[in-house]
């Protein structure tokens, strides 16, 4: 009996810790996909100036900005 119950709390400690890398991980994926998702959106900025920029230039309408 005693010794089961040492094996249920060597498999409880070998389990969280386990658990604690996969979140370790999980917050690493996390950070990257935040970083990857900022990233997008300054393109997407860039790339929408860039559009509107060059529809100005199409249809007559650059103005210089001072």
């Amino acid at each position: 009996m005693e010794a089961e119950n040492n094996e249920f709390k060597m498999e409880i400690v070998k389990l969280r810790a386990e658990m604690e890398a996969i979140l370790r991980e999980l917050q690493s994926i996390m950070d990257s996909k935040l970083g990857l998702e900022l990233e997008i959106a300054a393109y997407r900025k860039l790339l929408e100036g860039e559009e509107s920029r060059f529809g100005s230039v199409r249809f007559g309408l650059v103005q210089f900005v001072r």
